[in-house]
């Protein structure tokens, strides 16, 4: 158990150093769906 726990730390620790976790607020702001995909997720 204590090893799943390390490893799954490192790995985080490991992809947020290199490809990050979250988007930017400008982002976020805009949409995940247009931004991240192309694609818009609601026609209003």
């Amino acid at each position: 158990m204590v090893y799943a726990l390390i490893c799954t730390l490192t790995i985080g620790f490991l992809l947020e150093k290199t490809l990050g976790l979250k988007v930017s607020v400008s982002e976020e702001n805009i949409g995940l769906d247009q931004t991240q995909h192309g694609e818009k997720g609601y026609n209003f």
